[in-house]
């Protein structure tokens, strides 16, 4: 009877709570959850990006670029449409707006200027039509794809969207951030907008670069500021000795995204450009939308990189070529007597005349 009682009474005390039915276990503690490395995080980016290595985007652009040292403000503006394949590139850019430096000409919308840019795998061309007549249009011809290759770093086609800052190391970010191998990630997320982002940072011979990171978007760069002096920011664009104190500033900011065929891509965003010199200051303004895109055209059936669009009659000058000028006949390069004119043989037989000058008789 009193072993029943003293079982009763055990399981009374279980119920309430006072006796242990198992041994308590230690509180495990909840530490801060590991972030990606750097080298993660541009894996995630490259993997949205290069989703988008064929399509037609079109886009608007307006720009305002006041120099300080002149004391002039230009704000062109711009509609733009980009066909690409992964190597073949078509860019068509209507301009206008005040556009020049030294002068206080507006074009209007409805007269804007049009220029022409493509790289079809073998030729690099640059067209400007003229209202003047097909005549007074002009093509300049390149054998090479260095023409090509600044395409896609132009401000204009919103190339920072996609990962190609203007005005340092051509590439694009992830592939420049992996060849210096000095990127890392902070401790803490960021929010841009509505979203937590991770941030990078990387101090490079090339810049400074920041970067927000976001995952809730395809891992895009939400957000980016860069940094440059005088030697990272000029060796990439010109071939002189770079002018002492010059600094860039560079930052993108209000990037809006969109799905497209269910991936994320950037369509929006803002750039501030700040270029500080002893000659004066040049500070840039560009706001860029994409208003239509298209993943993985048929290019070929498009035609999107035949230069059917040059006029008949246009006059050709090829780089490397000088004193010499010829038209554009049915798709062909042509003499002043209608014959076709072999490019390739001639910027030859330019380049051997400067390589093999004549001697100069005494």
């Amino acid at each position: 009877m009193r072993k029943a009682k003293r079982t009763i009474l055990i399981a009374m005390l279980i119920l309430a709570g006072f006796v242990p039915l198992y041994a308590a276990r230690p509180a495990r503690s909840k530490g801060k959850l590991k972030h990606p490395t750097a080298l993660e995080l541009l894996d995630k980016y490259a993997a949205t990006a290069d989703k988008f290595q064929s399509f037609i985007l079109k886009s608007e652009t307006s720009r305002k670029i006041n120099y300080t040292g002149i004391q002039t403000i230009v704000e062109p503006k711009a509609i733009t449409e980009v066909r690409y394949d992964g190597d073949r590139c078509f860019v068509k850019m209507l301009q206008w707006g005040k556009r020049r430096i030294k002068s206080k000409e507006f074009i209007p919308k409805e007269e804007a200027d049009c220029v022409r840019h493509l790289w079809d795998g073998k030729l690099w061309l640059n067209y400007t039509d003229s209202e003047r007549g097909a005549e007074y249009d002009r093509i300049k011809i390149n054998r090479t794809s260095e023409g090509y290759k600044g395409m896609s770093t132009g401000l204009d086609y919103g190339s920072f969207l996609r990962g190609f800052f203007h005005g340092g190391k051509k590439g694009r970010i992830d592939s420049i951030l992996r060849q210096e191998n000095s990127a890392s990630v902070r401790a803490d997320m960021e929010k841009i907008g509505e979203s937590d982002c991770y941030v990078i940072e990387a101090d490079t011979k090339h810049g400074k670069y920041t970067f927000w990171i976001d995952p809730s978007h395809g891992y895009h760069i939400a957000k980016a500021e860069i940094q440059r002096n005088e030697i990272q920011w000029y060796n990439h664009r010109m071939s002189r000795a770079a002018p002492k104190d010059v600094r860039q500033f560079y930052s993108l900011k209000d990037v809006r995204f969109k799905k497209v065929q269910d991936v994320w891509t950037p369509v929006e965003g803002h750039v501030e450009q700040s270029t500080y010199s002893p000659r004066g200051d040049a500070l840039i303004e560009l706001h860029h939308v994409v208003t239509d895109i298209t993943l993985n055209p048929d290019h070929d059936t498009l035609g999107s990189f035949e230069p059917d669009f040059i006029r008949n009659g246009a006059l050709v000058g090829v780089v490397g070529v000088k004193g010499i000028k010829y038209r554009w006949q049915d798709g062909q390069v042509v003499d002043e007597d209608g014959r076709e004119v072999d490019v390739d043989k001639l910027i030859k037989a330019e380049s051997d005349k400067v390589k093999n000058p004549k001697p100069i008789r005494k």
